[in-house]
């Protein structure tokens, strides 16, 4: 996820832009984030027989999954999508 690394370089108007970009495309984001801060975790999805869905929650955990070092100590990014995401609304 883009946003994340602008996040992290400081450049939170780029990030924005990006959780914008991936809200409208991705209906799940904003439940996909939730889950992360109330800290529900990932493990429970369930996948379908044919694997994930495109543009759905079980396309972002596998980012996550697949990316986990850029992921260490985001919590603060994640509250910080969720505020974004809400202020899109």
């Amino acid at each position: 996820m883009l946003s994340t690394l602008y996040y992290k370089l400081g450049k939170t108007r780029k990030a924005t832009a990006y959780i914008k970009e991936l809200v409208n495309i991705n209906k799940d984001t904003h439940n996909f984030f939730n889950r992360l801060v109330i800290g529900e975790g990932l493990s429970d999805l369930e996948f379908g027989m044919y694997g994930y869905r495109a543009n759905s929650i079980e396309e972002l955990a596998i980012d996550v999954t697949d990316n986990k070092f850029l992921f260490v100590n985001c919590g603060v990014y994640f509250k910080w999508v969720l505020k974004t995401i809400k202020s899109i609304d």
